[in-house]
């Protein structure tokens, strides 16, 4: 229900007006006829016509700016990978760089992970002991990444700051092996 106060069209489309259920099959013909009309028309289809049109409908109709113009305009940028050596027993990790957060996230939760895991002994990632260890690990970089990860083209992004072995340290350090903590001791 709570999705109604978000998105009315969501509530509509996807909710059914909170008729769907387990095992509900949901379909959406519209989507479908725009990955079919892309697929014929390429880039064009996004650019003019009615895809553009109607995104820009759906986005007014939501409060939303985005208008055919923007569409047309929009450009995707090419951005390097983010690759860090050495990052979990000696594995290469090629991740999304900021604006994504996950690739960052990731490589402190891992990095972090890999120290619980050698500290304890290795014990089997399925085991209790090795997922409290991994819920432990990416608490701290959850906490970090809602704080400073951004678009680094509209704020500063300290990438090296939150890669930096010392912080994975002191990150490490504050985790207890048989004790969960709250989100406000983090």
């Amino acid at each position: 229900p709570w999705t109604k106060t978000i998105s009315q069209w969501t509530w509509r489309q996807w909710c059914h007006e909170g008729t769907v259920t387990v095992g509900s099959k949901l379909s959406n013909e519209a989507l479908a006829e725009t990955l079919e009309t892309l697929g014929r028309r390429g880039i064009e289809a996004w650019r003019t016509g009615p895809i553009p049109e109607g995104l820009s409908r759906i986005a007014r109709a939501s409060g939303g700016k985005l208008n055919v113009n923007s569409i047309a305009e929009y450009r995707a940028d090419e951005i390097e990978p983010l690759t860090l050596k050495n990052r979990f027993f000696g594995d290469t990790i090629i991740t999304m760089p900021p604006p994504s957060s996950g690739g960052i996230a990731i490589a402190q939760i891992l990095a972090t992970y890999e120290r619980l895991l050698k500290a304890a002994g290795n014990p089997p990632l399925e085991s209790t002991q090795g997922r409290h260890l991994l819920i432990e690990a990416m608490k701290p970089a959850f906490a970090l990444r809602a704080r400073y990860l951004a678009d680094p083209a509209f704020a500063p992004v300290p990438i090296d700051r939150l890669l930096d072995e010392g912080l994975v340290e002191s990150m490490t350090a504050d985790i207890d092996p048989h004790r969960a903590r709250t989100a406000e001791e983090i």
